[in-house]
């Protein structure tokens, strides 16, 4: 089940994956810091599968950011934190300004 949230950010990570565990804290920190009212939300889709699978998340890792619930960007596997930073930027200053 998928909360109701007016703006979240959904990181996907898998089991023993190495890229996962390099970016994580980095998207986490990203988001504590520069995005502070994006609810930030680790999810390990073995432990969820239902929810990667309804979110269509098949790979890791992914990014998914959700603002009132519609999907607004989707990243994966290759991922640069400065162009992700940026692109979600555009968004966040049009949603909450």
């Amino acid at each position: 089940m998928i909360p109701e949230e007016t703006a979240t950010c959904y990181y996907f990570k898998g089991f023993n994956c190495s890229v996962c565990t390099v970016l994580e804290p980095k998207v986490a920190e990203l988001m504590r810091t520069r995005f502070p009212k994006i609810n930030y939300r680790l999810i390990e889709p073995d432990t969820a599968p239902e929810l990667a699978a309804r979110m269509h998340v098949f790979s890791a890792p992914t990014i998914l950011v959700l603002l009132d619930g519609k999907e607004i960007l989707r990243k994966g596997k290759t991922l640069s934190i400065p162009e992700f930073e940026n692109e979600l930027q555009r968004y966040y200053d049009l949603f909450f300004s």
